[in-house]
Parts: C-alpha cells; structure tokens; sequence
C-alpha cells in the first residue's frame, strides 16, 4: 500500500520544454480534486471527539465542495456559504452532497465576518480562513510527502489562494538552506476559486515574504496561462484555471540553481 497520499510522477513534456526534472505532486487525484480534502480530513479526524453540532466554511468552491463529501463521510452537518455568483456547477454538487448552502450578496471577507459569527453562535465547527490553524499543518504534510518521495526536490511551486497551501508548504520548506517555494497567483476573471493575493489566512504573509530567502510571488497573466494549460493538456491532466498557471513560473525564474522541480497540483476542474 502506498504510505503517500497522493502520487509524484515525472513529467516527459515539461522536463523536456524546460530542459529540468519536472515533477508534479498530483494533490489534485484526490476523492474531491483538490488539496483541500487534506484539510478537512485532518481537522474532522483531530476533533472526531468534541462536541460540535456541525461544520460550515463560506467558500468559493473547492473547500465547500471537500467539507461537504467529509461531513458525510463523519456524519456532520455541513453549512456552506457563498456568493451569488458562484458557478451553478459547484452549488449543484454541494447540494447532491446534502449541504446546507446560504447564498449571499456581500463580498467573501463579509461572508467570512457573518458566518463565522453564525458558526460561533451555534457550536459549528469553522473552517473559514484564519480561524483554523491545522489547515496549515495539514498541507504541511504535503511538503513532507514531496521529499520523502524525492529528497532531491530543490524547488516547489505552488498556487495562493487563501494561502493555506503555501503556507503549509512554506512552514516545512523553509527549515532547508537549499529548498525555494514560489507562489503563483493571477488576477484573471477567468479563474473561479479566489483570484489575487487575498491571502486571507495570514495578512502578513506577503511582509514575511519579502523578508526571507526562501519564497517568492509570481503573477500569471491570461497569455500566460494559456501557453502553460496547453502544456498539462498535452498530458492529459485537466486542471483548474489558477492552478493551470503552475509552469508560468518557470519562465519567469533563474532556473540555473535548481535541477528538480515540483509543481503542486491542487485542483482538478473536473469535480466529485
């Protein structure tokens, strides 16, 4: 049995292209597509004991649709809320996964603001941004998984987002002298879950980057990310739009220092 929860396989088109070992950390092969499952399984798994009456997040997709199919699997609850706006894809999965979902008007920080004051009120175990901190540890162990896989990873690119994948993986990478991280990120309408650096889980985040040798942003433009999803197309993986910016990174960096090179991939565009 594999002890890994998700697979590092070589990529032969993107190591050819770039001239580097290209390897792609495939967290988007899990039960939901994407990383978050990680988050909601170890948090559901840690607190199993405790007297909660349910679970609930306001999201823009991914991590309701993963809370939803968890709390089924833990027999809790789910209360989701989102914007308006929200792909009609996403809402249909999360009501065949029996959540309960509240559509709103506001903005996601005031969604975050009302429903984590609804989740306080009602003993509802919150998985909104900088509330919980084991969603960090919980993607931390993706970064664990990466170099026992391959101890000779020398770079990792991730996607932004809230910030709790790069964090997680940022907690971890940066106890190496001779490992990098760099975070990708886009303001493109075209990408569905959260677009910038609305890095919600830790505000401080981008001050703490600056200041350290270890990480680095990297904006993907529309151009960009096209060139960079022809090439997972290609081969066959069918991401999401923020996470198909993964390979945008590489032009934009002095591969010189870096030999082997991991592109997490957090987010499948084909859903449960």
């Amino acid at each position: 049995m594999n002890k890994h929860l998700t697979t590092l396989t070589k990529s032969k088109l993107a190591s050819k292209l770039f001239k580097k070992n290209i390897y792609y950390k495939n967290e988007y092969l899990n039960p939901t597509g994407s990383h978050k499952d990680r988050e909601c399984k170890f948090i559901l798994e840690k607190n199993k004991k405790k007297n909660f009456s349910g679970v609930g997040c306001a999201s823009t997709g991914n991590l309701a649709i993963s809370l939803s199919y968890f709390s089924k699997i833990y027999n809790k609850d789910c209360y989701i809320w989102v914007q308006k706006k929200t792909p009609p894809k996403k809402v249909k999965i999360l009501k065949s996964l029996k959540a309960k979902v509240f559509f709103k008007n506001n903005n996601l920080d005031q969604i975050y603001k009302s429903s984590n004051k609804f989740m306080k009120e009602n003993k509802i175990l919150n998985f909104n941004p900088n509330i919980n901190k084991d969603k960090i540890s919980a993607n931390k162990e993706i970064a664990k998984e990466i170099f026992n896989q391959n101890k000779n990873i020398d770079l990792v690119l991730c996607t932004i987002n809230n910030g709790s994948l790069f964090l997680g993986l940022y907690d971890y990478i940066k106890k190496f002298k001779n490992k990098f991280l760099v975070g990708v990120y886009t303001y493109s309408e075209k990408a569905t879950s959260i677009r910038g650096l609305n890095l919600n889980e830790n505000k401080n985040l981008l001050k703490d980057i600056k200041n350290n040798k270890h990480s680095k942003l990297i904006e993907a433009k529309d151009f960009e990310i096209k060139k960079s999803q022809k090439i997972f197309n290609k081969e066959k993986i069918f991401l999401e739009y923020d996470c198909s910016a993964m390979l945008v990174a590489l032009d934009k960096i002095d591969l010189k220092k870096y030999k082997n090179i991991c592109c997490v991939l957090s987010g499948n565009i084909n859903k449960v």
